[in-house]
């Protein structure tokens, strides 16, 4: 079945692509969710128009976030918390107290999905993070110290 894709779907497309699909994943899964509505010929015609102006949106989208990921490209960013006698953390560090730190530290708006980080950081030192967005990627250094 052809769908047009009404928003971003992992391992599937992006927002106002046409893709094809298998019935029962669009009519049980992507359809209900509005995730997608079913190509019709006066569909595609609105979602042209719509795809444009999306287009242009995401193009400034994108140049914004290249400026904010340029700003901190190779920062290193110190977060302290409390630690038992071993180094371990009271509290995991994950996603959102990162991307906290960050907008804290360079007044940027990025979302914490933007992070790639494989599990919560849950030991004091330094860790090399990844930063990925829309294609546009930057690396940051996170130090993680024991808090006084």
């Amino acid at each position: 079945m052809k769908v047009i894709l009404l928003d971003n779907v992992k391992k599937l497309g992006e927002r106002y692509e046409t893709v094809n699909v298998k019935n029962g994943y669009a009519h049980n899964f992507l359809i209900p969710r509005k995730l997608a509505v079913q190509a019709t010929p006066d569909v595609l015609s609105r979602v042209a128009n719509m795809r444009s102006e999306y287009e242009k949106e995401h193009g400034a989208r994108i140049e914004k976030l290249k400026e904010a990921f340029e700003s901190i490209s190779g920062a290193k960013i110190t977060i302290s918390h409390n630690t038992n006698e071993q180094g371990g953390l009271y509290e995991a560090i994950d996603e959102e107290s990162i991307i906290t730190a960050i907008n804290q530290k360079y007044n940027t708006n990025l979302k914490a999905s933007a992070i790639v980080l494989d599990e919560p950081i849950k030991k004091i030192g330094t860790y090399n993070i990844k930063l990925l967005s829309d294609n546009v990627s930057t690396d940051v250094t996170i130090e993680v110290v024991a808090q006084e």
